[in-house]
């Protein structure tokens, strides 16, 4: 699995891609379907998505998205994160309240950033 954060809303993805080359797609898929969860309308996840499609992927210098990371993967070992699907699971650590949010949730930044 590859957990994947965004810097601005701390809101996790969850990925099973077995191939490097296979990430930028799969984020893509796998974006689209947590934000449908989280309640973002469908032309706003599209312009969200089409904004994605020349892609980079590096470490992180971020200490808060770090230690957002470190927690949202300690939670995925927990027995109750028992998901149904790795969107499940997305959902389920973006109720997750996050020092660099605030004490804010993953959730809340992102109906914050979409005008939710």
């Amino acid at each position: 699995m590859i957990l994947c954060v965004s810097e601005k809303t701390l809101l996790p993805v969850v990925l099973d891609v077995t191939s490097e080359a296979k990430l930028p797609g799969a984020l893509g898929t796998a974006l689209r379907e947590v934000l449908a969860g989280l309640g973002v309308p469908e032309p706003l996840i599209d312009q969200e998505l089409s904004e994605m499609d020349v892609s980079a992927f590096s470490r992180t210098s971020s200490q808060g998205v770090l230690s957002s990371m470190t927690d949202f993967a300690y939670m995925m070992q927990a027995p109750e994160s028992d998901p149904e699907s790795l969107t499940s699971l997305s959902l389920w650590l973006a109720e997750t309240p996050c020092k660099p949010l605030k004490m804010a949730r993953p959730k809340d930044a992102v109906a914050s950033v979409f005008g939710g």
